[in-house]
């Protein structure tokens, strides 16, 4: 069987790809690629649960930032992506400092599995599919399973899947901004008691 190199995809595209493998390959890669996005969306509801389990008060806090101030997260996480994705790469490319471009770019995709989480939360709200399922995890399921269907959606899904995940990204940020600033300032003294 012949290897399918970058040249052959490139000058023949998708036909020469599928004799190349024939349709049974070409079926087994199709099938590849859906089994890994499954196993990484289970993965993004697994961490999910165990984020919003293991720290309720930054889920609600970012959660509470997700819905009321939509812009600012938008913006936050729109900024934060476009520019510390090609600045993480960058630093992957100078020596002395990949180590620093490496952790920025593991911070990125956890705090993107942390945007998952405020998403989840955000659709399981509104998406309430039995009146037992009306508590944290239920609605984290629920949501879980209404963003991940309207992903299959071709085009419309993963716009709608970027969206919110760049909006979560940026309530994510927000609140972990706003709270270092809460936590270094200084607590206003007292008036003495005369």
């Amino acid at each position: 069987m012949e290897t399918v190199s970058v040249t052959l995809l490139n000058q023949g595209g998708m036909e020469q790809l599928v004799k190349t493998l024939g349709l049974g390959g070409f079926c087994l890669a199709i099938f590849t690629i859906l089994v890994v996005l499954a196993v990484t969306k289970l993965a993004s509801l697994a961490a999910a649960l165990w984020l919003d389990g293991r720290f309720p008060e930054m889920s609600d806090a970012m959660l509470q930032a997700f819905l009321e101030s939509r812009g600012r997260c938008i913006l936050a996480g729109a900024v934060n992506l476009l520019f510390g994705i090609p600045i993480a790469l960058a630093l992957l490319q100078i020596r002395p400092l990949a180590l620093f471009g490496l952790i920025l770019l593991v911070s990125i995709y956890v705090l993107g599995f942390v945007a998952y989480v405020v998403t989840y939360r955000a659709v399981g709200r509104i998406a309430q599919f039995h009146p037992a399922w009306d508590t944290r995890t239920g609605s984290l399921v629920s949501g879980a399973i209404v963003a991940e269907a309207a992903f299959l959606v071709p085009v419309l899904g993963q716009l709608l899947s970027i969206a919110s995940l760049v909006r979560g990204f940026g309530a994510v940020t927000t609140t972990l901004v706003s709270r270092r600033r809460r936590n270094q300032t200084p607590p206003e003294s007292a008036p003495a008691a005369e």
